[in-house]
Order: C-alpha cells, then structure tokens, then sequence
C-alpha cells in the first residue's frame, strides 16, 4: 500500500470512527486551507463541537489548497490537520489532498463548510468560476438515494496584505455568484478581519504571534455565529 493511499485511508478512518453516530443531528464536514490547518481551523472546529452535545463535527485543513485539489487529490507540502467526529486528531507535513467524495462518503454530513478561495487570488474570474462549480457540484451531491445535499456555508477569504484590493473584491465577486447559484451561502471574511499593516507574512495570522492568533479567534467565533443563526 502506497503512502498516498494510507493517509487517505487513515484520514477516511479518522472521519468515520465510531463518535460519528448515524443520528439525525446535524453532522458537520468543515474543510479548508491553511488557516484551517491554524488557529482559524481549530477554532472554529471547537465552536462548533460546543454548540450541542449531539452536534458531530469532521474537520480537514490543507495548506496550499484550492478547490480542485480535493477532487483530484493534489500533493501538498505544507501540512495537513483533521480532526475527526470522536475528537481524535493528525496532522501530516506532506501527502495528497483526501479525496472530497471519499470524506463526503465518509462523513455524510447534513452541513459542509468550506474556507477555501485564498489560493485563487489572482487568478482568471473564469478560472475561479469553474474551480468552485466542479467543487459545490460534488459537495451537494446528494450521498444517499434517501439522505438530501447538505447545507453549505463558504467561508471567504480574510484580508491579508497580500490580497489588495480591487482584486480581492473581484474574487469575492466570482464566488459568491457561483456559490449563490448552486446553493451555497457564502460568509463574507472580510468585514471579520483586519490584517495589520506591517508584520507576519502578510497572509496568515499565525505568523503574527499571538495578537494574530487573536484576530484568528475572532473570526472563527464570528463566522460561528454567522453559521448558528443562519441554521436556527
């Protein structure tokens, strides 16, 4: 068995386990890029496990990750984090992207949340466009003949130095028409965060220390909440 199928294989595992109870609650499967591999990611991951003693969450975070690295399991290089519904969690330096309709399988979640979009700053609206289509037609892709698509939040892309603006609002723009047309409500991350001037890496909150991991924080609480009022 080769080491790509392993981790795959231990990922898919993990996310199935024996916490992830076939109940009628709501059943969460969040997946990101590299600020849910930090402080953004667990976060958010915890805000929602306190929600509800019921509630399940699965969470995968890939660094470097754009939508189509899910469906065709792109290499990654920089770090992998999950945590699967009985809490238990890895985290891999290198590998391939886990399989969306693997995880979807797996998890059969009732809520997909996805904070991926960074990694597209840049590039073409066309290109955008049709990374998160190929994306969201796999994601609300009913997993079962009786179970219906689950509900998806799009958790956009924070601010950071390195996404000036007007291209920033132009990849907002992309996204949020393709999402709003296939169903999927995004949460604008802009309003959410605020990246400091001089410091970090200008992308990642992390690299700031702890005042970043802090506005880290902030937003996953606020984008929890955007979350819990909109499934009330």
């Amino acid at each position: 068995m080769t080491a790509g199928i392993t981790m795959l294989f231990c990922i898919v595992t993990l996310l199935s386990g024996r916490g992830w109870a076939a109940t009628n609650t709501p059943r969460f499967l969040f997946v990101g890029d590299s600020h849910t591999v930090g402080t953004f990611g667990h976060t958010l991951d915890q805000d929602l496990r306190d929600w509800d003693d019921q509630v399940q969450v699965a969470t995968v975070g890939v660094c470097g990750s754009s939508p189509l690295w899910w469906l065709d399991r792109h290499a990654f290089r920089c770090g992998l984090w999950a945590k699967g519904a009985d809490e238990v969690t890895t985290s891999l330096a290198k590998g391939k992207t886990p399989s969306l309709s693997r995880l979807l399988d797996s998890a059969r979640p009732t809520h997909i949340l996805v904070a991926l979009g960074s990694n597209l700053f840049g590039t073409e609206v066309s290109h955008v466009t049709a990374q998160v289509t190929r994306f969201l037609e796999v994601a609300l892709a009913p997993t079962q003949e009786d179970q219906p698509a689950p509900t998806c939040f799009w958790i956009g892309p924070p601010n950071g130095r390195n996404k000036p603006e007007p291209e920033l609002s132009q990849l907002y723009e992309a996204i949020s028409e393709t999402a709003h047309d296939l169903g999927c409500t995004l949460i604008d991350s802009r309003p959410l965060t605020d990246y400091p001037a001089v410091g970090g890496d200008g992308a990642h909150f992390d690299s700031l220390g702890a005042p970043g991991r802090e506005i880290a924080r902030a937003w996953a609480h606020a984008v929890s909440e955007e979350i819990k009022k909109s499934s009330e």
